[in-house]
């Protein structure tokens, strides 16, 4: 199982492919703590400093996450999605942190499903999480946008 926060269709805002339609599956949870990033924003009562995508990435705002238990069932919805575009986006997996979850078995069915239907897989990754790429091979097939985070 692993977790949603949002999935959108939009253009591809930044990097080689700026500009593509692309379907966004942005996944809750991260492996970091980012306050540098000048975004301020209330969970519980209190003001916290964080990530930009503060709703994907901090815990408290878990319970509006989406729990993804079956590949079929997602991949459905998503493909009717994509039938009634007309047209096979790329698609985006973003977060939080999408590669907490690459050797989820539900995760990875999905990415392995888009990888044959050669659908252009794009990771938007923090690039902290190495990856077992003989164990998931349908992940050399997929495009990695690193934003390294540093300690500064």
């Amino acid at each position: 199982m692993f977790k949603l926060s949002e999935r959108f269709l939009s253009l591809q805002g930044e990097g080689r492919y700026m500009g593509r339609p692309s379907y966004f599956l942005r996944t809750g949870g991260c492996n970091l703590t980012c306050a540098g990033f000048a975004t301020v924003y209330e969970a519980n009562g209190e003001l916290r400093y964080g990530c930009d995508t503060y709703f994907a990435v901090d815990r408290d705002f878990g319970s509006e996450w989406e729990s993804i238990f079956e590949a079929k069932t997602i991949l459905k919805e998503i493909y009717k999605e994509f039938e009634t575009l007309g047209y096979m986006p790329d698609v985006v997996v973003t977060g939080g942190e999408p590669l907490i979850y690459y050797n989820d078995k539900v995760f990875y069915e999905v990415i392995n499903q888009f990888i044959k239907d050669k659908i252009k897989v794009t990771f938007e990754t923090n690039g902290t999480i190495e990856i077992d790429f003989d164990s998931y091979p349908a992940y050399k097939e997929a495009i990695f946008a690193l934003s390294v985070k540093l300690s500064n």
